[in-house]
């Protein structure tokens, strides 16, 4: 019964913790600094338990992996905005992402429904979405995400790097076969839609052409018709 009291009380604490500080990071072993300074000796196992479980227990609890600490966080953002906020928070400057968790970070934003996700938005001080996703060799995520978003394929890294310098830095032949596939594949479409709008135009000016001839077919028998009254009608008087 006290063990149970306890892991409520440590539990209260967390909370207590992380709802003052919203969108704030707290690591495992800062959390306990801050709750065994207020609570005095508390068992770590005891802690553990409560911090390892406490999302489940809790709404807008969030549990992050970064460069493998494990963090936990209130807030009402959804995952990806608090992944992109970490370096707009003063208090989470000390958090660095590694490359692996900026991947995670983009198949957490292609799952949520109403997240802002911009691929072509800068994600460290060098690479957006796409950069990253050629260098850690993510084909299916990067399919997933040119199917989602019109992204132009040739925006440089800070540093002045292209896709294609990326890809053949790591001599990663299968990325190459699918940048270019798709690349093709882009072309060929937008040759395609170039077509149609043309036959689109030609239909339309062609129409027009027909609307003009029937006007003038029109207008010449309106014409020969008045012309025959009249001469009808003379011929009568």
């Amino acid at each position: 019964m006290a063990t149970d009291t306890c892991s409520n009380i440590i539990d209260h604490e967390i909370i207590n913790v992380l709802i003052f500080n919203p969108d704030r990071f707290f690591s495992q072993y800062e959390l306990y600094d801050i709750i065994n300074k207020r609570l005095g000796d508390i068992k770590k196992n005891e802690f553990i338990t409560a911090f390892s479980t406490i999302e489940n227990r809790h709404k807008n609890i969030h549990r992050f992996v970064i460069n493998k600490n494990i963090y936990l966080v209130w807030s009402t953002k959804i995952r990806s905005e608090l992944l992109i906020s970490i370096k707009y928070n003063k208090f989470n400057k000390h958090i660095f992402m590694t490359d692996d968790d900026y991947i995670d970070l983009i198949n957490d934003s292609l799952g949520e429904v109403d997240t802002l996700f911009n691929p072509s938005e800068l994600l460290n001080d060098d690479m957006n979405a796409i950069h990253l996703l050629v260098k850690k060799g993510c084909i299916k995520t990067l399919m997933r995400v040119l199917n989602l978003y019109d992204v132009d394929m040739n925006i440089k890294t800070v540093t002045g790097s292209t896709i294609f310098d990326i890809i053949y830095a790591n001599k990663d032949m299968e990325m190459l076969e699918f940048i270019l596939r798709y690349n093709f594949n882009k072309d060929m479409d937008n040759l395609k839609r170039l077509i149609n709008k043309q036959k689109n135009v030609i239909r339309q000016l062609q129409f027009e052409k027909n609307k003009i001839s029937i006007y003038y077919y029109i207008s010449v028998a309106s014409i020969i018709l008045t012309a025959i009254f009249f001469i009808v009608l003379i011929i009568i008087i």
